[in-house]
């Protein structure tokens, strides 16, 4: 698929998370409970470094609280510290090695690190110790998917699916794997029981209606896609595929079943990455040997800042071509933008022991060895470039940038001070970096890279205000780089500045439309200023996009009740407690509800499920003390 292989050139990296955490709250065994309580409410509502803060004053006091680690975990895998999560939990694990939530985080994060083997163990035993606990068998699931174990996949979908059967997100995504097993008839059975509950998901309807069309029913297909699209018009799967089967039944072609991979890139032109990434699933559990969709998946992955997803989806296309010169050629780009030299430059030899033509490995390898200080090799690189193609883009840029010159490496480009300043945060002196990345942007003002190099760097140091600055210079030099937004929106979050962070959360949507995560914070955002309309138009549009999280229902439910629409708020606490039996903030947050509209019995029954659930919980507390005393 040459239009894959033409999206190499320019790319741009930024940083992705691919598994969603919610937070479990267990109930806490000493006099911390009131202050966990504080501490996840900062979380849940975005204020991540103050809550980080009380999390380890929690843990100075309390330092065999097993939930205060997992707390202060929580919070630092907010800001991406993948390594400082993990040992945190180590830590919260010496002081209790059965509590199982710290056990599925750490996994989570050794995912993130490309540490499949340990991710699985830590799911495994997180499962060992709380077979009832569904999030691992989610999270495994899902890894399994990804990694192309299908059997696997289902089989912890499917227990999931044992302890929470009327989890909408569970059954979607199972309906997903169904179809990518080809099983369509199972597929259709999981999305009609989510239909059964709430027939407002346009995913459902869709998924349901491709799952139609691979089963030869073309006149449910067609229902169904449109469903989707009159609960959701600018759904773009929907429209896709709806078009494209009206185009084949047009056309009379043999076969009522949609071209999937041809349908995911037209998505990916279209800028829905979430569907299109869905669909090449789906195309690659049929064809897993279709090196071109493959090199697909691992370009949007790449393009879009999913560092660790597009490595594998380019070792996966080595795997099924392992004469791709090309893939060899991506992934060791992949690892250079993540600091792993040694393997980018493996991958580099590879590419050109298969192709001693691929200019675009030559140059990658010969830029890298200048910056490893091997000038001999390095410059052979560069020349033998020059013979095969005098116009060869990469070095174009480089020189343009000043990175190279004639004779080798400029030693006082941004480029080798960037890279200087990274192997000196590696070695610990963040100082030293900043310094050097300074220095950088004092010579080259309008070269947004060092911004965020030192804004990350800052960030590290807590200097959040800094960090905010050097990302708004980045955005205004390039209004399209989307983990600068992203960092704006979370910083801006944390620190209570509501305007700004909802400008950066809408600029993100503008490139990823429906994105539940920025949809989320800036719906949050939304109803801190008050403008309760807009927070729930976010909150709602989130959870089209993810029916199975409770957590964005409180969120909702909390924007009615302060709007007044106590039967909307009605109707999501108590969605939420149906997904989730064991969250306490569910009922409370229903108990007022009833306490308002002078439903008391009910309002104390649920006040005494919260303190069953958390017996810490002083809101519940007193508010039952309350109605207790004034009945």
């Amino acid at each position: 698929m040459q239009s894959g292989r033409l999206i190499l050139a320019g790319l741009c990296l930024s940083i992705s998370l691919f598994l969603c955490l919610f937070p479990v709250q267990i109930m806490a065994q000493d006099d911390s409970g009131a202050l966990l309580e504080q501490a996840w409410e900062l979380l849940y509502r975005g204020a991540t470094e103050e809550g980080i803060e009380l999390c380890e004053s929690i843990i100075e006091s309390f330092p065999d609280n097993p939930e205060a680690y997992y707390a202060l975990a929580y919070g630092v895998d907010d800001l991406w510290e993948f390594e400082r999560c993990i040992e945190i939990c180590d830590a919260g694990l010496e002081v209790d090695p059965g509590y199982a939530p710290l056990w599925n985080l750490r996994g989570v994060e050794y995912y993130k690190l490309l540490d499949i083997d340990q991710a699985i163990a830590d799911f495994e035993t997180a499962i060992g110790i709380d077979p009832s606990f569904a999030k691992p068998l989610y999270n495994i699931g899902r890894l399994y998917r990804e990694i192309g174990q299908y059997d696997l996949a289902l089989e912890n979908f499917n227990a999931a699916y044992e302890i929470t059967p009327d989890d909408p997100g569970v059954l979607i995504e199972r309906g997903w794997l169904f179809v990518s097993l080809m099983q369509y008839d199972l597929a259709i059975e999981d999305l009609d029981a989510v239909l059964v509950q709430d027939n407002g998901h346009a995913i459902a309807y869709c998924l349901r209606g491709i799952a139609w069309a691979f089963n030869g029913n073309l006149d449910n297909a067609f229902d169904d896609l449109e469903a989707a699209l009159e609960l959701d018009p600018d759904y773009p799967l929907a429209q896709v595929t709806l078009d494209l089967l009206r185009a084949e039944q047009a056309f009379g072609t043999e076969s009522s079943q949609p071209d999937l991979a041809r349908v995911a890139f037209e998505l990916y032109q279209n800028g829905d990455v979430p569907q299109a990434l869905g669909l090449l699933d789906v195309h690659l559990a049929q064809v897993p040997d279709d090196h071109d969709a493959w090199f697909l998946r691992g370009a949007i992955n790449q393009t879009t800042g999913n560092t660790a997803e597009a490595i594998l989806d380019y070792t996966n296309a080595i795997e099924a071509d392992p004469t791709s010169s090309m893939a060899f050629t991506t992934r060791g780009v992949m690892y250079d933008r993540i600091g792993n030299q040694l393997l980018a430059i493996e991958d580099f030899n590879r590419a050109i022991e298969l192709d001693p033509e691929n200019v675009t490995a030559l140059a990658s390898r010969g830029l890298l060895l200048l910056l490893l200080g091997n000038q001999e090799d390095g410059m052979a690189d560069i020349e033998m470039v020059r013979k095969l193609d005098p116009g060869n883009e990469l070095i174009r840029l480089a020189m343009e940038s000043g990175v190279l010159t004639e004779t080798g490496l400029n030693e006082e480009s941004w480029q080798a001070l960037n890279f200087r300043a990274i192997q000196l945060a590696g070695e610990g002196d963040i100082d030293g970096a900043i310094e050097l990345l300074s220095q950088s942007i004092r010579e080259n003002p309008d070269e947004f890279t060092s911004y965020v190099h030192r804004s990350d760097f800052y960030q590290g140091q807590g200097e959040f205000e800094q960090a905010i600055d050097d990302m708004e210079v980045v955005v205004r030099l390039d209004p399209d780089f989307g983990y600068a937004w992203f960092v704006l929106g979370s910083l801006n979050l944390n620190l209570e500045n509501f305007y700004e962070a909802i400008e950066a959360y809408s600029a993100l949507l503008d490139n990823s439309p429906g994105n539940p995560f920025h949809l989320s914070h800036r719906g949050y955002a939304h109803s801190r200023l008050g403008d309760f309309d807009s927070a729930l138009a976010d909150f709602t549009s989130a959870l089209d996009q993810n029916p199975g999280h409770y957590m964005p229902l409180i969120y909702r439910g909390y924007s009615y009740h302060l709007a007044g629409e106590f039967d909307h708020a009605y109707d999501d606490f108590d969605l939420a407690v149906e997904l989730n039996e064991s969250e306490p903030d569910a009922y409370y947050e229903r108990a007022l509800i009833y306490y308002e509209i002078g439903e008391t019995v009910r309002a104390i029954s649920d006040l005494e499920t919260t303190l069953e659930l958390d017996p810490e919980h002083t809101k519940a507390a007193v508010l039952l003390f309350e109605i207790l005393n004034t009945g």
